[in-house]
């Protein structure tokens, strides 16, 4: 028969072992601790789960459904995998026999995003300090899209006219 184990106390050792094995930063050991105390209180608060042997797949469903109604996508991911990371290692270490995640499909949505553009009066003060620089004629559109690229900007078209000095800048 297998060991009785209070997750509280499979907590612990996980920290641990993070802390002496993984050499985790302080930071990222106090963000574990934080995640599952938070997974430990749930399950004890909702559904009366003092014991690592107790959790289940339906448990870890249960969890997922409240991270997705509390959090934020990207919170309920790193929640997730912290847990899943616990459970993980206490099955490489057999104090468990199967991790509740095998074969398990999780899916957390994140919601799209489109990238930030600037505006137009933003595109106007960037141009105007590029022409107002000791050489215009030195690769203006060069500097615009290394910088577009390195801030993953959308940017309405511009376009060029070298015969009047000017860029038009199309909404």
């Amino acid at each position: 028969m297998q060991k009785i184990i209070l997750l509280e106390d499979g907590i612990k050792d996980y920290i641990r072992h993070c802390a002496r094995e993984r050499k985790l930063s302080e930071n990222t050991l106090k963000s574990y601790r934080i995640v599952l105390n938070k997974f430990r209180r749930f399950v004890r608060k909702n559904m009366q789960i003092d014991q690592i042997q107790e959790v289940t797949k339906e448990v870890i469903r249960v969890y997922l459904e409240h991270l997705n109604e509390s959090w934020k996508s990207s919170t309920a991911r790193h929640h997730i995998n912290v847990v899943q990371g616990f459970f993980s290692y206490l099955e490489e270490n057999e104090i468990i026999e199967d991790t509740p995640f095998r074969k398990m499909h999780i899916r957390i949505r994140e919601p799209k995003r489109l990238p930030e553009a600037l505006s137009l009066g933003e595109m106007n003060r960037i141009l105007k300090a590029v022409y107002s620089s000791p050489a215009p004629e030195s690769g203006l559109e060069e500097h615009l899209a290394e910088m577009i690229h390195w801030r993953d900007y959308r940017i309405p078209l511009l376009y060029r006219d070298e015969s009047a000095g000017t860029v038009r800048i199309e909404v």
